[in-house]
Order: C-alpha cells, then sequence, then structure tokens
C-alpha cells in the first residue's frame, strides 16, 4: 500500500470508528485480529495487507455498529481499500485485485447484504 492511500483509508476508518465511540482495538476484536497485526494492515507495514474478506467484515462491522450509515460511505471505504488494493497487485507484479472489491457493485454486495 502506498503511504497515501494507506493513510487515508487509516484515517477514514479512525473517523468512523470515533464518531461512534469504537477504537482501532475494538475493531481488531471484532475481526479476531490481534490490534498491532490489524495496525500493521491498515499502514500497510511490511507484507501486511487487508484481505478482501477483512474488507468486507470491517465494512459489515461499521454499519452494525452505525459507525458508517449510508452507502456512500461504505463505497468510499471500498474505493481506499481498491486503491491499497491496487498498489499491493504493482508490487507483486500485476497480480489481480481480489474479487469484489472495488468492482462497482453496490455495497450491500461488498458489506455481507447490509442493505442501506
Amino acid at each position: 500500500m502506498n503511504s497515501i492511500s494507506a493513510k487515508a483509508l487509516s484515517n477514514n476508518l479512525r473517523k468512523h470508528l470515533r464518531a461512534a465511540g469504537y477504537f482501532q482495538k475494538d475493531l481488531a476484536d471484532e475481526l479476531g485480529l490481534h490490534p498491532k497485526v490489524l495496525s500493521r494492515k491498515l499502514s500497510g507495514n511490511g507484507n501486511a495487507h487487508l484481505t478482501e474478506v477483512e474488507v468486507r467484515r470491517i465494512i459489515t462491522t461499521l454499519a452494525r455498529w452505525q459507525a458508517i450509515t449510508t452507502q456512500n460511505e461504505a463505497i468510499q471505504l471500498l474505493e481506499l481499500a481498491q486503491k491499497e488494493q491496487s498498489s499491493c497487485r504493482e508490487r507483486r507484479g500485476g497480480r489481480a485485485t481480489p474479487p469484489g472489491v472495488g468492482t462497482g457493485r453496490g455495497a450491500a454486495d461488498h458489506a455481507g447484504g447490509a442493505r442501506w
């Protein structure tokens, strides 16, 4: 993940979490990740990157916690994740982005069926 997209995704997530009274540690617990692992994935340190499943679970969790309440907020997070995935793909020699991330389908397809 390049530093711009990593920072944008991380900042956006943090903003939504704080507005709803949650912290990154709460999200890590919900995802079953150690907080330091989630932190590395969000910052793109080393080989740590969010998977498609993790992106979906993050968006679903934020919707359930009402940290995001509109489809546009979900789409914005998906677009930031798409930038992160594209950056990772470039570093891996052009391998494809995982299916479903940033394909233009509705947020409900990405968020495990959540509807706004």
